[in-house]
């Protein structure tokens, strides 16, 4: 019985290196498994490590991008919203309203990427982020700024070619018009 009270005990042990080994691989899907089996053998939340890969296995589907998993695995990770460190804690808010702000995604809810952007902005001010900060509040702005209205084709000729000095797209935008645009330019 003693014997086998060591060998768990140095099962358990390997948490640390496990989660340092996991954090190593460089592939996302590949680390997404890493984490998954992970927080399988060692599911006591209680452990900061199995509450990081939660956050990991997020932050790696992200990256893959499957944001519907994302996002799933994100909601699994603010469970532990606060115990983790104010600066993951920032990401993992970032990672949420970026899943959410997609709008080619499936979870695409912009009230959601909103409040995430909201949450990453403040949690990146209290903490002096200023790369997160900076990108959140760009894509929140494009989340919330209206679409230019549409251009009519000698409009879109005159910004490319006099307004960007693009010839070469303006040739282009050109050749893509009808024989009547054409005479009416």
């Amino acid at each position: 019985l003693l014997l086998l009270s060591g060998a768990l005990n140095a099962q358990d042990g390997n948490y640390t290196k496990d989660f340092i080994d996991a954090t190593q691989i460089q592939d996302p899907a590949k680390r997404v498994a890493a984490f998954e089996s992970y927080v399988t053998k060692y599911p006591d939340t209680t452990n900061q490590f199995t509450r990081n890969a939660f956050y990991w296995i997020a932050a790696s589907y992200a990256e893959i991008p499957n944001y519907e998993k994302a996002v799933a695995a994100g909601k699994k990770a603010l469970q532990f919203k606060d115990q983790y460190e104010a600066s993951q804690l920032c990401r993992l808010y970032y990672l949420m309203a970026e899943a959410h702000g997609i709008k080619s995604s499936p979870v695409f809810n912009k009230d959601e990427a909103l409040k995430f952007f909201n949450l990453s902005i403040e949690e990146a001010k209290k903490i002096d982020d200023q790369q997160v900060l900076k990108s959140a509040m760009e894509k929140k702005e494009k989340l919330t700024t209206p679409p230019p209205p549409s251009e009519t084709p000698e409009q879109k000729l005159k910004r490319v070619v006099y307004g960007e000095g693009d010839y070469a797209e303006g040739i282009s935008v050109y050749n893509a018009l009808g024989a009547a645009q054409k005479e009416d330019l």
